[in-house]
């Protein structure tokens, strides 16, 4: 008798599954809260339980509110977070005396958004071996900088590799990473993509958007952090160089960052203050109009020989993913990126990409589709096509499946 109809036997009534979500990260909440509501969809039979940060409890009701998700619940797991490494995967901890904070600890499905060579995967992994249920856990493969996969790693590693079922990773890269620090287990393809209830095509909204800018030229699009490693600066040289040819073009940046001041800085001194529009960053639930007004959006991410956030440990960094690239297909929008990371992968087109730092290169391919509206249009049902496979709710779908099938193979 498997664990599942075990507890049922004791009980004397019938379970539901139960699937919890496990993430403590700021940057990609929304991503994580969206699955949520897609695996409500795909198995609307099961419970679901959110298990969080303090900080993104809030959060985490709001959207269970707003998507109306019945028989959803958030617990808080009090994290400690090591001071100068509190933003990286590195330098976060469960509370090691804080109880579990899901009452009933019996789920079937744990899906746990952390790489499973870091600490607080290894403390999840400790505590889940505990548990009567036997639930299928899944960890996720996010990392594609191979830096050495030794030592420390392959210690905090070994226990979560042990007790995990399969791992979701982005892509091959960051598949790879993993088994450089020891992971050896199944590996799926699918975790990161885009809300295809907020985002879609829509005229309409495009219209709107560009009359609020008050722009009717050609519009080229940013989105992101405005920092240096974004390669904001190679795109604005880009950017120069069109309208240095008499091109009528506006360039909207939509973001904040650490290099905001001096990018605006360095667009006056190129003449071109009244072409960058830098309004800041904008709210989740406004870029469908922006990403339907654009005529091109430009993700120029750098490959850089150090972080941004600790250039002294002389850590190197490329795009890990770049969720806003498969956001702009998803409305329509001709996308153009550099080589960095994993760009070049979501893209899918040779003549959109460009080498990293090389404004020359970004220029001629903005050119050839401001000069083109039918090669615009082509890359744009390209893209539309291409981008189904990033539907938040089919990798929701898929992730559902292999839960069940991994449960299976653990008889």
């Amino acid at each position: 008798m498997d664990s599942a109809k075990a507890l049922e036997a004791e009980s004397g009534a019938p379970r539901r599954k139960q699937f919890v979500s496990v993430f403590f990260h700021r940057s990609s909440v929304h991503s994580e809260l969206a699955l949520v509501k897609y695996v409500r969809q795909a198995r609307p039979e099961w419970d679901l339980q959110i298990v969080t940060a303090p900080n993104h409890v809030k959060t985490s009701e709001e959207f269970i509110e707003r998507w109306k998700l019945e028989r959803t619940q958030v617990h808080a797991m009090p994290v400690l977070r090591l001071p100068g490494f509190a933003a990286h995967a590195v330098g976060c901890y469960l509370h090691p005396f804080a109880p579990w904070p899901i009452p009933d600890p019996r789920p079937d499905y744990v899906f746990a958004w952390l790489q499973p060579f870091v600490p607080h995967a290894w403390q999840l992994a400790a505590r889940v071996r505990h548990w009567k249920s036997n639930p299928v856990l899944t960890f996720t493969l996010e990392q594609n900088i191979r830096l050495s996969m030794e030592g420390i790693w392959r210690l905090f590693g070994r226990g979560a590799y042990r007790r995990c079922d399969w791992c979701a990773a982005l892509g091959p890269e960051h598949r790879d990473v993993g088994r450089l620090a020891g992971y050896r287990g199944p590996v799926e393809y699918g975790l990161l993509g885009y809300d295809p209830d907020l985002l879609g095509p829509d005229a309409e909204a495009g219209r709107e958007a560009r009359g609020e800018l008050g722009i009717e030229d050609l519009l080229i699009l940013y989105v992101g952090g405005v920092e240096r490693s974004k390669g904001v600066f190679t795109l604005l040289e880009a950017f120069g160089r069109l309208r240095k040819e008499g091109v009528k073009a506006t360039l909207l940046l939509l973001g904040d960052g650490r290099d905001y001041d001096a990018l605006s800085m360095r667009a006056r001194e190129m003449g071109l203050a009244r072409d960058v529009l830098l309004p800041g960053k904008v709210p989740h639930t406004r870029l469908r109009g922006y990403l339907n007004a654009a005529d091109v959006m430009v993700v120029p991410s750098e490959l850089r020989q150090e972080s941004n956030d600790r250039p002294w440990l002389r850590i190197p960094w490329k795009e890990q993913f770049g969720r806003v690239v498969v956001e702009g297909m998803a409305c329509g929008c001709p996308v153009v990126g550099s080589d960095s990371g994993e760009i070049p992968r979501l893209i899918g087109r040779e003549d959109m990409i460009f080498q990293s730092e090389r404004p020359d290169e970004l220029y001629a391919t903005l050119r050839r589709l401001q000069a083109s509206p039918e090669l615009r249009q082509e890359v744009a049902a390209y893209n539309l096509e291409r981008v189904q496979r990033y539907r938040l709710d089919n990798i929701a779908r898929a992730i559902c499946d292999n839960m069940e099938k991994y449960e299976g193979l653990k008889g």
